[in-house]
């Protein structure tokens, strides 16, 4: 998803960058209840395990992301701050936190549909700290 991103920054520029964002967010949700049972095991019964450090795991996949798609922001000439890894470590936990929420408390679809548009809200606060 962070690739398509990056795509869409260095084709159709910002815009077009936060709606496929919001857009993956729901095809996420989606891959996620359509494998219920994984997602329930590895987030409510992995202590112990290699995957009971998967929250950390994949904030810091999004850290990542966010910082290929910060260079390619900065390759279409749009200004950014620069937030180094612990700042984005915290914005990525603030912004996955009520997907966590969604797949560890099993809310129904439509209720975790709201949570992601919370998410969605929180991610766009966090990336209007990132560009300028």
């Amino acid at each position: 998803m962070t690739n398509q991103a990056i795509e869409e920054i260095k084709t159709k520029g910002l815009e077009a960058f936060e709606k496929k964002s919001d857009d993956s967010n729901k095809e996420l949700l989606e891959f996620i209840y359509q494998n219920d049972s994984i997602f329930n095991l590895l987030f409510n019964c992995s202590q112990g395990t290699e995957f009971e450090s998967i929250r950390h795991d994949l904030v810091n996949l999004e850290v990542q992301g966010a910082k290929k798609l910060i260079e390619a922001l900065k390759g279409k000439k749009i200004e950014t701050n620069n937030l180094n890894d612990e700042e984005l470590h915290v914005l990525y936990t603030m912004a996955c936190t009520p997907l966590f929420e969604i797949i560890t408390h099993r809310y129904p679809y439509d209720e975790a549909l709201n949570f992601i548009d919370m998410m969605e809200a929180a991610m766009n606060f966090g990336w209007s700290r990132i560009i300028k």
